[in-house]
């Protein structure tokens, strides 16, 4: 069997590696001299037991949130094409407006001068 302090060494690493939190009540009763070796032992494994667990659901949420994550990647992508088509058929259909435009201008400029040449002839 492992020496007191080689037990509570153990104990305080897989607290500060793990995060753990653990009652005092267990701290306590893990730490106290008079409990049984194998009663101890069953509460550090129990306690393995439910860290195992919480790491089970941490690992699971992360998965989901990266999977949410790229997914929404994936949206912000199809939105930025979107986006640029919009803004290419934007672009092509004020281009045309602007040639329409300035063909009216040259036609509006034409006719008044036809019209002032006539008037003066």
């Amino acid at each position: 069997m492992a020496s007191i302090k080689d037990q509570e060494k153990l104990l305080n690493s897989l607290i500060h590696q793990n995060d753990l939190e653990i009652s005092d009540e267990t701290l306590e009763y893990l730490r106290n001299p008079t409990t049984p070796e194998g009663a101890k032992l069953d509460a550090l494994i129990d306690l393995m037991s439910n860290t195992m667990r919480s790491l089970e659901e941490t690992n699971k949420r992360l998965d989901v949130q990266h999977q949410e994550h790229i997914e929404n990647q994936q949206k912000a992508e199809v939105w930025h094409e979107d986006d640029l088509k919009r803004y290419e058929n934007d672009s092509a259909r004020l281009k045309s407006e602007s040639r329409k435009s300035w063909l009216n201008i040259v036609l509006v400029a034409a006719t008044l001068a036809a019209t002032i040449y006539t008037i003066i002839h």
